[in-house]
């Protein structure tokens, strides 16, 4: 407590020398002119947060607290605080309404829930009504979301642009990922959000795994930890909770969970060996959140894990978790069993997401409470993990106000720092000063065209330069904006990975085909093509 006083106190004392998060950039718009270095060592170091920020994680007075609450609850409000509803249509007083009635924990904000073009200002009213549902309880309405980045951003362009993790992979200065990830969790905590579900900690395999693929941050179990360690590390210093995502490992399944239940080839056993250590990672740098994925394993193959007591048991005993273990959706293709909230709380889970009926999930549970087939101690237990977790929050977020770095900053050096040569040099041999820009993403297309203009670039003829997923024939030069696996066969001069299409990405990859960026990053994944050792 001493600690989180002094910490507070800083905060105030430091304040006029605090840096302050900079305006979110829309995926829509433009790449930003920037100055550019005189030569390619001259890339901007990584920006440092400013201020005092927490990082320790739940402590013993937020648990202790806590359980002061949960004392108090009835079965009702016991059986409310461990579910997390979903709700349809654009209307957040639908889920403010249910939430009060049934004592939720609170609600996740979906792509359905927003409207096209939704901003932060949306976000933040929807956040704000959603929360007033609890506005006569001792503990605050848990608001989430599925904002990984990539492929993953379930509020659309109202946040900033985000790459999928597999950039933060291929960074070696994980401080660079860290500071990054603050910058998204400050914006997200601004918007309201008490919690992101991210950061995939799974271990990919690579084109054959369909859900997690660039989710991931490589394919090799300790760099993955590295760069977990370090995205978690930026989320709580920005004072909003992550989630460390799927346990026991979704990424080596071929069958993808949202669809179907995937079934591990390996035993918990053989997982533990390959699997948990992105996991164990995440918590010992204090995530307050571990997802358990629909996976089942052998022996119990038509059982989702976050149904499963035994993956639990793993989690707590293997990996050494004490916070809130949470169900990923319960209303995905993978998950068929009816009473699957009442399941999963009876297993071992504290936080059931998003189940297909909240109200006859809550009466499931009030029920087993009431009759004793879902023991006192256990949804106590839960209970009180989830409250802790809250209390945490609110706690973390007043401290983190004004500490994260500027968010132009932040997403600029993840995109140069993460520039992967696939095919080529670690410096262009021939800077471009005319280009022609073809592919298969017109946005990125658009974007590139932005950058090359921007650094000096004449675009509309000279060599053919390759953007998208998929490259053109006959390219000179190939940007990848998504999986490197997808253009490492290029025929190409030079084949670049920027992972993501955003301007920052588009931008890096013009500096690095200017000749004024060195590529410092190494693809985090095997590759087909022989990759220059960049950065070393």
């Amino acid at each position: 407590m001493r600690r989180l006083i002094t910490a507070g106190i800083c905060a105030l004392l430091l304040a006029g020398c605090g840096g302050t998060q900079g305006t979110s950039t829309q995926t829509s718009g433009p790449a930003q002119e920037t100055e550019k270095s005189d030569t390619a060592s001259n890339a901007p170091e990584t920006p440092q947060a400013q201020g005092p920020a927490p990082v320790e994680g739940i402590s013993d007075e937020d648990t202790s607290e806590a359980k002061k609450i949960v004392e108090k609850m009835s079965d009702e409000e016991l059986a409310g605080s461990v579910l997390m509803m979903t709700y349809q249509g654009t209307d957040p007083q639908v889920a403010a309404d249910t939430i009060e009635r049934l004592h939720l924990s609170g609600s996740i904000v979906m792509t359905y829930n927003l409207g096209e073009t939704a901003t932060l200002k949306d976000l933040k009213a929807t956040t704000s009504a959603i929360k007033a549902g609890g506005k006569d309880r001792d503990w605050p309405v848990l608001t989430s979301v599925d904002q990984e980045g990539g492929p993953v951003a379930r509020v659309r362009s109202a946040t900033m642009p985000f790459p999928p993790l597999m950039a933060g992979g291929a960074v070696r200065n994980k401080d660079t990922v860290t500071n990054a990830t603050h910058a998204q969790g400050a914006e997200l905590r601004d918007a309201g959000f008490s919690i992101d579900f991210a950061p995939v900690a799974d271990v990919t395999v690579g084109a054959k795994d369909p859900a997690i693929n660039v989710r991931s941050a490589g394919d090799k179990s300790d760099a993955v930890s590295d760069t977990v360690a370090a995205a978690v590390s930026g989320y709580s210093k920005a004072g909003i909770g992550s989630a460390a995502k799927h346990f026991p490992g979704h990424g080596s399944l071929t069958v993808d969970s949202h669809e179907s239940l995937p079934v591990s080839k390996k035993s918990l056993k053989k997982l533990s060996k390959t699997e948990y250590e992105p996991f164990k990672k995440a918590a010992e740098v204090g995530v307050p959140l571990i997802m358990v994925g629909h996976i089942a394993v052998p022996g119990n193959e038509k059982l989702p894990g976050d149904l499963n007591p035994e993956v639990y048991e793993a989690l707590r005993k293997d990996v050494g978790f004490e916070h809130v273990a949470v169900t990923d959706a319960l209303n995905m293709g993978a998950v068929t069993q009816k009473d699957s909230a009442l399941t999963a709380i009876k297993a071992g889970a504290d936080l059931a997401l998003m189940p297909h009926d909240t109200e006859q999930a809550h009466a499931s549970i009030v029920k087993a409470v009431k009759s004793g087939d879902l023991p006192r101690k256990r949804i106590t237990e839960a209970a009180t993990r989830v409250v802790s977790l809250s209390l945490w929050q609110k706690r973390s977020a007043e401290i983190a106000q004004g500490s994260a770095p500027k968010t132009e900053d932040a997403l600029r050096a993840y995109a140069e720092e993460s520039l992967s040569v696939i095919s080529g040099t670690c410096q262009v041999a021939k800077p471009l000063k005319k280009a022609r820009v073809v592919g298969d993403d017109e946005v990125a297309v658009q974007r590139l065209s932005k950058a090359f203009e921007n650094n000096g670039v004449s675009v509309g003829s000279g060599p053919t330069v390759s953007v998208g997923q998929k490259p053109a024939d006959g390219a000179k030069y190939v940007v990848g904006i998504g999986a490197p696996w997808n253009v490492d066969r290029a025929k190409a001069d030079t084949v670049i990975a920027t992972y993501s299409g955003n301007e920052y990405a588009m931008d890096a990859a013009a500096k690095y085909l200017t000749g004024t960026l060195e590529a410092k990053a190494q693809v985090p994944v095997k590759v087909r093509a022989k990759s220059p050792q960049c950065g070393k």
